[in-house]
């Protein structure tokens, strides 16, 4: 009888330790459940950049307003007639607040 109970309480730590350790056990199990969870979200935002992406390679593609957009706003491009100002908006932003300062 002793050692039934012997072998019993062997085999339930067995189970135990194969259920809760190992490449497949219940603490691995939830880790990778959480890696899933992460990837998932990746997956989603990777997802939504690629339309937003398409979007905006369908307009480079198609539509002119966007491209002239583009080509004022980010690359600095103008008509051959027109004049570009630029101006500097640190310097410009200093010398508010040292008048600001002087009050």
């Amino acid at each position: 009888m002793g050692i039934l109970i012997l072998a019993g309480i062997l085999i339930i730590i067995f189970l135990a330790t194969i259920f809760t350790a190992g490449d497949k056990g219940l603490f691995n199990l939830l880790s990778l459940k959480d890696k899933v969870a992460d990837l998932r979200m990746d997956i989603n935002k990777l997802e939504r950049d690629n339309r937003r992406l398409k979007s905006r390679i369908k307009d480079l593609r198609q539509n002119p307003r966007y491209i002239e957009r583009v080509a004022r706003e980010e690359l600095g491009l103008a008509f051959p007639e027109e004049r570009i100002y630029l101006y500097d908006t640190t310097a410009a932003a200093r010398a508010g607040k040292n008048k600001s300062d002087e009050k």
